[in-house]
């Protein structure tokens, strides 16, 4: 006999294939205007890179070049009914002396939304798929990564009681899939309660109230609820956007503790012009098999989650300043970010701390030409009971050149250096690499 997690993993499992072809078939679909409109962008390329080992082993160092194929695809439409916008980055890797295994990838988001927010009805699908270290402490290698894709359907029903007042019911039904450790694959069905009121034409406030419940395909003993309830302020002015919200969050386990605290997060837009400031911080309940969602850009400097440890729930406490400016000189552009999270799991053999810095220059040297220079440090430490995991300190420098052609080619040439120091001797490294790449943007 059917049980009811089997029939709801049949319909969501019909529900997200059904949601991912149509996401990713999409552009296909629209009518050939948004092309005409360059509202899309594809590029093509290759890059080859040297590097003196290729390993990252402090020991076992080994000369290798590794080739990549890269085809990249994104844009956005938009009509009445429906909005789409999407950016994905497929890749294939090479490694010449066989340190790691070829492998393909693919990355990126897409969001469909059938209807307008102002609309009684809408319905959001989104896709996202990001690399996933193993182990918060390996080694950042190709070798060393997971792949996770999150699909989710957001239904929604709205209704105006005044002028000022709009109450809205929003369900959500989520499915996190890996693609190496499928038994940290899990399914979420939940729904919230929001009332967003009219304070001015540039603020609103806004009360949710959250249920969702998470089900693991592999562990139904680590399935759990999640029940939330915030209280949101945003105002938008000419130099200065800002959201502030405060509430109370907690996960309720088939088997252990709860684990419950209150949430926040604020989210600063300051500056216009040549120096802006952003600031974002928040604290939320999550489990190691979501982690934050697949947000933030690819390629980005924010953290990362890891597929390691046994599943649980966390408290993620994060927080991220960046500062960017054109003013420092005509052609010069400097962005500098600082970053720091903080996971307290449940279990404290898992429970972590990151800081991050990266500091960058571009420079444009003519209409054609540009080059750039980038600094990274990355602590990450574990608390005393985390016996398996190593405290590590990792240092990225690159420079780049980039020149384009007036046939849409573009060639890059790079340099990088690399070194990490770790309390396991086994897991430090220095290594330096570089190469050229070839682009072409259609």
């Amino acid at each position: 006999m059917r049980t009811f997690r089997d029939i709801r993993r049949t319909r969501l499992t019909a529900l997200w294939t059904s949601c991912t072809v149509l996401c990713l078939a999409l552009p296909l679909l629209l009518p050939m205007q948004a092309a005409a409109e360059g509202d899309w962008r594809a590029n093509i390329g290759l890059r080859s890179e040297y590097t003196d080992n290729a390993n990252r082993s402090e020991t076992d160092k080994l000369s290798e070049r590794q080739d990549d194929v890269e085809l990249g695809l994104g844009g956005s439409y938009a009509n009445r009914w429906v909005t789409f916008e999407a950016g994905y980055n497929a890749s294939e890797h090479r490694f010449s002396e066989g340190s790691q295994e070829d492998r393909s990838l693919l990355q990126g988001d897409s969001e469909l939304a059938i209807g307008q927010p102002t609309d009684p009805l809408d319905l959001v699908l989104s896709h996202r798929r990001r690399t996933v270290l193993n182990a918060p402490d390996d080694i950042d290698l190709l070798s060393n990564n997971d792949e996770r894709t999150i699909v989710s359907a957001m239904p929604s029903a709205r209704w105006r009681p005044t002028g000022v007042d709009l109450l809205m019911v929003r369900a959500q039904f989520s499915d996190v899939d890996y693609r190496f450790r499928p038994e940290r694959n899990s399914e979420r069905l939940g729904g919230s309660l929001v009332w967003q009121r009219q304070l001015s034409e540039i603020s609103q406030l806004l009360a949710t109230a959250q249920h969702t419940e998470i089900a693991f395909d592999d562990a139904p003993q680590a399935d759990y609820e999640y029940r939330a309830a915030n209280l949101s302020y945003q105002t938008t002015l000419r130099r200065l956007q800002y959201q502030v919200q405060v509430g109370y969050n907690e996960s309720n386990p088939e088997v252990g503790e709860s684990l419950s605290s209150p949430s926040y997060l604020i989210d600063v837009q300051f500056g216009e012009g040549a120096n802006r400031w952003i600031l974002n911080a928040s604290q939320f309940i999550t489990d190691n098999s979501t982690g934050s969602g697949n947000q933030g850009e690819l390629g980005g400097f924010t953290p990362g989650d890891s597929s390691a440890g046994e599943l649980d729930q966390l408290e993620r406490t994060r927080a991220e300043l960046r500062w960017t400016n054109q003013g420092l000189c005509v052609r010069c552009t400097t962005t500098a970010s600082v970053y720091w999270q903080s996971d307290d799991f449940r279990d404290d053999t898992q429970d972590r701390d990151e800081l991050g810095l990266r500091l960058s220059v571009g420079y444009q040297i003519s209409s054609r030409s540009s080059m750039d220079l980038s600094l990274q440090r990355r602590d990450q430490e574990f608390e005393a009971g985390a016996t398996d995991r190593s405290d590590f300190q990792e240092d990225r420098v690159s420079a780049g050149y980039e020149y384009n052609f007036a046939n849409d080619v573009a060639l890059n040439l790079f340099l990088g250096h690399h070194k990490r120091k770790s309390d396991d001797g086994n897991r430090e490294y220095d290594e330096n690499t570089g190469g050229l790449g070839l682009r072409y943007t259609f």
